[in-house]
């Protein structure tokens, strides 16, 4: 199963888009980010692969903008 990590530059950003996507009705969940990805936060946001168009097209609009968007 594929999962897109949805990282952002703080914990507060972070947890900001977590609840953005909560309130869109998307399923999602922070998570610690994966060893292979660089980024400032140490923290993402885990959707599964079918709702990573709709959990972008949600941050976009609340004018939250992932640093890094990664399917592993």
């Amino acid at each position: 199963m594929i999962r897109v990590y949805l990282l952002f530059r703080s914990t507060h950003d972070t947890l900001k888009a977590e609840s953005v996507l909560a309130g869109a009705g998307l399923a999602c969940r922070v998570v610690q980010k994966p060893s292979g990805i660089r980024s400032d936060c140490g923290l993402a946001v885990r959707v599964a692969e079918a709702a990573r168009d709709g959990a972008l097209e949600a941050l976009k609009a609340a004018g939250i903008e992932p640093r890094g968007v990664y399917s592993l």
